[in-house]
């Protein structure tokens, strides 16, 4: 568990004094690490350790052990107040809101790392060293029409080495004025030599029908809606019933049986 130094009655400096933000009292993180220890029969906190991540960020940890395995961890981030410390560099505001601190330790890689070594379940999983970076698309399907720009955007993050979309590779063509369907295959490797790479399938529809207007209805009707001279109407209604129903294309000021424009 964690908390931010400069949440209140935390550590941390500031022209404000301790607890800028002064919303959660760090106590109660304190108080809940005692209550675990006592759940799952460890020791007391130990001494403090530095953690310093890729970024130079830093948070001070104290950990309890039972039968020399960490049990219990108690993190104070440092220059993180009441905020979720999602430590990837950016800018706060950007993204997130206001309840992610974009410039604090980067606890989640922490978090993620200490779950899997310590897991009491599973007898301690050995995680990667290195995390593949993941490439992200939007949703599927991709479905264009002739014309549209037909090649999906990438991105691509990598825990360790941050963002990397300017080293996406594309492999594969696609021609977004020709029907057809197309196969690209995106890809991009981190700076430890882990890759991502994701295929997507592309279809390109051809030209639509080219018939202004259509209309469906019976030879009567579409007579005196004026889609149909007399001579037409008498056609039409010997052909398919002057009760049936009849759909007409519209091409120009000619209205014709065919979705193809003949007749017109």
């Amino acid at each position: 568990m964690a908390y931010g130094d400069l949440d209140k009655n935390g550590n941390g400096a500031s022209a404000y004094g301790q607890g800028t933000i002064a919303l959660v009292d760090v106590e109660w993180v304190k108080d809940n690490a005692a209550i675990m220890n006592s759940v799952y029969g460890a020791g007391s906190l130990g001494a403090t350790e530095v953690l310093i991540d890729n970024g130079g960020e830093t948070a001070d940890a104290r950990v309890s052990l039972r039968g020399g395995q960490e049990v219990v961890g108690l993190i104070e981030l440092n220059g993180v107040g009441h905020a979720w410390p999602g430590g990837d560099k950016g800018t706060e505001w950007i993204s997130g809101g206001a309840y992610v601190n974009k410039s604090g330790f980067a606890y989640p890689v922490y978090l993620t790392q200490w779950l899997f070594e310590n897991n009491l379940r599973a007898g301690g999983i050995v995680i990667p060293g290195n995390y593949p970076p993941v490439i992200s698309l939007p949703a599927g399907p991709y479905i264009y029409d002739m014309g549209d720009d037909c090649v999906p955007s990438a991105t691509a993050y990598d825990i360790e080495d941050g963002d990397l979309t300017a080293d996406i590779g594309v492999s594969g063509s696609v021609n977004c004025n020709a029907a057809g369907s197309y196969t690209l295959i995106y890809s991009v490797t981190d700076l430890d030599g882990a890759s991502d790479f994701e295929t997507i399938t592309i279809t390109v529809n051809g030209p639509g029908p080219n018939f202004d207007e259509e209309a469906s209805g019976t030879c009567t009707a579409h007579y005196m809606a004026g889609r149909l001279s007399v001579s037409e109407f008498i056609s039409c209604g010997s052909a398919n019933g002057y009760s049936s129903s009849v759909t007409l294309y519209k091409f120009g000021s000619c209205w014709t049986e065919s979705s193809d424009g003949d007749g017109c």
